[in-house]
């Protein structure tokens, strides 16, 4: 139950904070400047992609836009298909912000019909992009590369995911090869995660041990290339320095925007976002947002992803766990109020893992599609 998740972040709390209070600790971070908390990010680089030089932060003022017109120059990445810097520029000035949603292939392939109807439903609501996972190990990708394929046909830009786990060299080269003849533009470069039942040192083999390592073969073949990273920090990094350092191996191997992984209280992003500029790290950050419309889904998103779990989202698990309608409607307004806080504080790209789930989906865009109609006007 909830209840128990509820006691065991507790207890995490209570270990991390003797030991790293400052770089380990999940709370919203009260160390950073007040006007980090609630800074209008519409006033703030931090993920504006059409960076000249970056505003120090001590600059920014709420109301002041002619800093934020004094920081627009040439766009320096591509995102969803569009490689012509003209283009971009042209998506940004005219649409401020940018939704995204990420699908994962079947495990069986007999279920291969049922994903492609649920990309279907998804690409009708017209995201500017869709990403499509790649699976422990590798295990999907045949099937990834076909459904990305399947997704430009719909009229929408797919961004496919690509693993160093379960490659080498030559793989990757080959599979490059595949996504370009499939009419892929867009990769996320990723680690990837290591097979269930795994036993041994390492997963990778050829030198291709991080993301940092997969980007060149990508930029080489004239690729689009994403990479993520962790508000939180990575599990496996010993603190939140490291982390960063670690993620700029990344950006200086050459990646052209940042995906985060899952979060649920957006301050954490919004430290991160200022962390990131204070070691000079302006790449384009697509906000990484997680419904949870099922009470069970708290203990394995810790698991899977350390992530922080807000008191509000705590209580809405105790109170509906046995409701499953009930849970489903407050899971999707969670989602919703944080996405309408992200696009209130100026975040202009928002991705939604959507677990083949399109109909919660769908909900949530219902609950705000207006602000983004008003918001790109």
């Amino acid at each position: 139950s909830c209840g128990t998740v509820q006691d065991g972040m507790n207890t995490m709390r209570s270990k991390l904070m003797p030991m790293d209070a400052v770089f380990k600790y999940r709370e919203p971070c009260a160390s950073f400047p007040p006007l980090l908390k609630k800074i209008s990010l519409s006033a703030a680089n931090l993920i504006n992609p059409l960076i000249k030089q970056p505003t120090p932060v001590e600059n920014f003022n709420v109301n002041n836009a002619e800093i934020i017109k004094s920081c627009v120059s040439v766009p320096v990445i591509a995102v969803g298909g569009i490689h012509k810097l003209s283009d971009m520029e042209n998506i940004l000035e005219n649409k401020k912000v940018l939704f995204s949603f990420e699908i994962f292939p079947p495990k069986k392939q007999a279920n291969f019909g049922n994903v492609i109807n649920c990309a279907k439903e998804l690409s009708n609501l017209k995201p500017d992009f869709m990403s499509i996972t790649y699976g422990a190990g590798g295990t999907t990708k045949v099937n990834t590369v076909e459904i990305a394929q399947q997704i430009i046909g719909m009229g929408t830009p797919a961004l496919a995911h690509l693993t160093c786990v379960g490659n080498t060299k030559d793989s990757i080269k080959e599979t490059i090869t595949q996504m370009k003849n499939a009419g892929i533009e867009n990769v996320l470069a990723l680690r990837g995660d290591y097979p269930q039942n795994f036993e041994g040192d390492k997963a990778t083999t050829d030198g291709l041990d991080h993301a940092s390592n997969l980007v060149p073969f990508l930029k080489d073949a004239g690729l689009c290339v994403g990479g993520a990273c962790y508000p939180e920090c990575h599990p496996e990094s010993a603190n939140r320095i490291d982390d960063i350092e670690n993620l700029r191996y990344k950006v200086d191997a050459g990646v052209d925007f940042l995906t985060t992984q899952m979060f649920f209280d957006n301050n954490m992003l919004y430290s991160y976002l200022y962390r990131l500029q204070s070691k000079g790290i302006h790449l384009p950050v697509f906000a990484g947002i997680m419904p949870i419309t099922n009470s069970n889904e708290v203990a394995r998103m810790v698991k899977l992803s350390s992530a922080y779990i807000p008191e509000k989202l705590l209580a809405i698990c105790d109170r509906f766990e046995n409701n499953p309608e009930a849970m489903r409607q407050a899971g999707i307004a969670y989602a919703t109020d944080q996405i309408i806080d992200l696009i209130s504080n100026g975040i202009r790209g928002i991705h939604i893992y959507s677990m083949n789930k399109p109909d919660v989906t769908k909900d949530i865009i219902a609950n705000v599609n207006e602000i983004i109609k008003a918001v790109n006007e």
